[in-house]
């Protein structure tokens, strides 16, 4: 019997269907070999949706098993979970809840699709090994101060902890694994990725590492062409599925979920409804924007934060010698120049007139705040200020996955 373990926190009841497409890929790539299913969650997990994890379970002759995960324990380190969620930290709960008969665990994120037999990893000799693992493709990671004690300063003994074989065993031997999870996490209070960067810290000499195919990340699959794609996990971290693209990975998400309950039309119509509305408007401000760029030579192209990371993207709409300057609220950098142009406080429109500039807002964290502060003064959006993102591809400017469209971000 192979065991697999995913994570689910779903506080809107739309990443179930994540869940459900990982999980059916899962039982079809097996085939007739024994599985059981684990399910970490809270109370965040509906009963229509874990009615359906039970009917595919039924549906593919397979077992699944929930466990229910207190989130009290993880009080004190909720708060760094960032743009993460509770959920990521119930894998470092696997060696205290599984029963210790089971020596060993596969542990997945929900947002991948299993496009090989997952007996490949389950037969692997893990011996003295706590986990095997993948390198993390992030060069990011190097960043993190706590790196340089354990010596780790090359990005290859960092490893990505959406795809685990975990031996629980030898994990056991450590005697309160979790414990010592939650006192790295509390010392360590920068930690960016909490859950991988405690499982990196503790485990840092037992790891053994997998072949990238087990671990592969949707974001750096660039081919659009070739329908027989190799076999692999592929790991859509981080995104929304990519309809504009058009991508492989994306079709065999679709695959997979219209083999579950939850692409059924009834699930799949109001997402498409919504994003079909949200490409419509995309278009009409793209429009609305060329248009007057394009027949109004004297328009003033003003962007909004001078440290954004899209303005080479945008550049490739309008030429930087159409841009004025750059508006920005830190005044660390106002009176300054960014990308050869000048930086201005944002109170610099009020010596504009209005109808003679365009502000694209650069910023995809703070847009909200800087929209309400556009308004403020009087602007309209998507007349006298636009939000970059919906001028872009999904692609280069991840406007759905920012909880435009909220159902398969």
């Amino acid at each position: 019997m192979i065991h697999v373990c995913f994570a689910l926190y779903d506080p809107y009841g739309t990443y179930s269907k994540y869940l459900g497409a990982a999980v059916c890929s899962l039982f079809v790539n097996v085939g007739d070999t024994p599985v059981t299913v684990h399910i970490l969650h809270d109370d965040t997990l509906s009963d229509v949706n874990r009615n359906r994890f039970e009917h595919l379970a039924q549906k593919y002759h397979k077992d699944i098993a929930f466990h229910y995960i207190d989130t009290s324990e993880f009080q004190s380190v909720k708060h760094m979970v960032g743009n993460f969620t509770v959920g990521s930290l119930f894998r470092l709960k696997l060696p205290q809840i599984m029963p210790d008969s089971l020596d060993k665990i596969i542990y997945l994120d929900c947002d991948l699709i299993v496009h090989l037999d997952i007996a490949e990893l389950w037969e692997l000799n893990l011996d003295h090994y706590y986990i095997a693992a993948c390198i993390d493709p992030d060069e990011t990671i190097l960043q993190n101060k706590w790196l340089s004690p354990r010596k780790k300063t090359e990005s290859d003994h960092y490893f990505n902890s959406g795809v685990l074989v975990m031996n629980l065993k030898q994990i056991r031997l450590l005697r309160n694994f979790f414990q010592m999870c939650m006192d790295f996490l509390k010392k360590h209070p920068d930690a960016k990725l909490p859950d991988q960067d405690a499982l990196n810290f503790i485990c840092f000499s037992h790891v053994l590492y997998l072949e990238k195919k087990y671990n592969l990340y949707s974001r750096k699959i660039l081919d659009l062409v070739d329908d027989n794609m190799p076999a692999g996990i592929y790991h859509i971290s981080g995104e929304s599925v990519n309809w504009e693209a058009n991508r492989n990975v994306d079709r065999l998400f679709m695959h997979y979920l219209l083999l579950t309950e939850w692409g059924t039309g009834s699930e799949i119509y109001p997402y498409m409804q919504s994003w079909v509305a949200c490409e419509t408007m995309k278009f009409s401000a793209m429009q609305s924007l060329m248009k007057r760029v394009l027949h109004e030579d004297s328009l003033k192209i003003i962007l909004f934060g001078a440290n954004s990371i899209l303005l080479d993207k945008v550049e490739q709409l309008i030429p930087r010698k159409r841009m004025a300057y750059i508006l920005d609220n830190n005044r660390a950098v106002q009176g300054g120049e960014a990308h050869g142009l000048p930086v201005y406080a944002p109170a610099n429109l009020a010596e504009e007139r209005k109808g003679s500039f365009v502000v694209i807002v650069m910023s995809k964290k703070y847009y909200d705040v800087i929209r309400c502060q556009l308004s403020d003064m009087g602007l309209t959006e998507n007349t006298d200020f636009y939000d970059a993102r919906s001028l872009l591809s999904e692609s280069d400017s991840g406007y759905y996955q920012e909880n435009r469209i909220r159902g398969f971000c």
